[in-house]
């Protein structure tokens, strides 16, 4: 089972997962900066993207349709690699 790293932050605590199709979904939260995320894992493309969750947003909104958020925001898809965002 992989661990991800959040731009924000490299040690998040995971409050969900699930896998749907060739994607596996996280939410994660910061303890240092209060913060969440859902973080979007793509095994076909290798692109990993992140999902700040944002105030006055509801974060299980955001883990259960991820997708309906991809296309307006969202941090660049990476391919595993460079530091920041990735699964440790």
């Amino acid at each position: 089972m992989e661990r991800y790293r959040l731009t924000f932050d490299a040690n998040p605590k995971e409050l969900a997962r699930r896998d749907s199709g060739v994607s596996h979904i996280a939410l994660l939260w910061s303890r240092r900066r209060h913060r969440a995320a859902v973080v979007v894992d793509n095994d076909a493309t290798g692109e990993l993207v992140q999902l700040d969750v944002r105030e006055q947003e509801n974060a299980l909104e955001l883990y259960e349709h991820p997708y309906a958020y991809l296309a307006t925001r969202g941090h660049p898809g990476r391919q595993s690699g460079p530091p920041g965002l990735h699964a440790a």
